[in-house]
């Protein structure tokens, strides 16, 4: 038996056995001739690959005069270990910025040691010159735990057990998933 593509296929090469002897058949088409030159084609991928795929927006800062003031403790080797207070300007984009600068901080003296002890941090920004300018003051040397653990350490350490909490938890899900799978009836069939 033979299927309908194959008789389709039979009759359209019978049909171009009749054409061709007849003199019918069309001349070749020509090829298309380049319209790029490989040196300008390699420029153009140059500089297609040059240009950013994610074009980020438009950094937005504040348009009036910024004063923030935070209060931190450090440890013996400099590390903000936490804020103690702080008193923010008008735009809370600017304060959480200079939150996270502020737990990101080593603060040592002009010979490279540390001081454990309560500063205070005070943020100016300049709409002007769009900078911030950053001064550090000791309030009270000691008063605070030498040895804690700087904040940027304790944030990642308490990442790293979420993550592991959830890794847990996924497989747990996995299982269960699993399970239910095994318990459900039969599904229909079609006949």
């Amino acid at each position: 038996m033979r299927s309908r593509v194959t008789d389709a296929l039979a009759g359209l090469g019978l049909l171009l056995l009749c054409i061709a002897p007849t003199g019918v058949c069309a001349a070749p088409t020509p090829s298309p001739q380049p319209t790029v030159d490989s040196k300008e084609l390699n420029a153009r991928l140059k500089a297609a690959a040059a240009k950013p795929n994610v074009v980020m927006p438009p950094t937005r800062t504040p348009t009036t005069p910024q004063h923030t003031e935070l209060i931190v403790e450090t440890n013996k080797k400099g590390e903000v270990t936490r804020v103690r207070a702080g008193k923010g300007g008008p735009d809370p984009l600017f304060n959480a910025m200079v939150y996270g600068n502020a737990l990101q901080a080593y603060i040592h003296t002009a010979d490279g040691g540390a001081i454990a002890g309560t500063y205070r941090l005070t943020y100016d920004y300049s709409p002007e010159t769009k900078k911030v300018k950053r001064q550090v003051e000791l309030v009270k040397e000691g008063g605070v735990d030498p040895d804690a653990v700087g904040a940027v350490q304790d944030m990642m350490s308490e990442n790293d057990k979420r993550m592991q909490l959830d890794s847990k938890l996924w497989d747990q899900l996995k299982k269960n998933q699993k399970a239910m799978e095994a318990k459900a009836s039969p599904k229909p069939q079609p006949s």
